[in-house]
């Protein structure tokens, strides 16, 4: 399989298998400076949970599960398609999760300041991953990396 056929399958599952109705490709390949073990770096869009029964309440009464995108979308997006304070009615909270930092045995902090003092130190070298843009973990990771400069 070359590689204009791997994306087309790529693109194929994401649009008929999950229902994305746009697919970016972005780094190393939609740049052009990857290798031959280079990942695929594929984006699929779908509609939000929210947008839709928002798009269906005509129709008959519907529900969502609501997560931080209720919360957090008027601040990623400059058009939301939904205002959560306004369009919807909170019925029950299911859950309440707690965010924890957590980091690799190989790193010398067991508390916050020492985790920060050497993150500072380290700041070329460090990594973190989160749930994806705009979900919990991402939102206090990205503020504390402002914060700390």
């Amino acid at each position: 399989m070359n590689e204009a056929q791997a994306l087309a399958e790529i693109v194929q599952m994401l649009t008929i298998d999950h229902g994305c109705h746009a697919v970016i490709l972005y780094g190393s390949r939609a740049r052009g400076d990857f290798e031959l073990a280079s990942d695929w770096d594929v984006a699929g869009i779908r509609e939000g949970a929210a947008t839709a029964a928002l798009r269906v309440a005509r129709v008959g009464y519907q529900f969502v599960l609501g997560g931080t995108f209720m919360t957090v979308n008027h601040t990623l997006y400059k058009n939301p398609l939904f205002n959560a304070a306004t369009d919807f009615v909170p019925v029950l909270l299911t859950v309440e999760q707690p965010i924890v930092l957590v980091a690799r045995k190989d790193i010398p902090a067991s508390n916050l300041p020492e985790f920060i003092a050497y993150a500072r130190a380290n700041q070329t070298t460090m990594q973190y991953g989160s749930a994806g843009v705009g979900s919990m973990p991402h939102l206090p990771a990205n503020s504390s990396i402002r914060r700390l400069g």
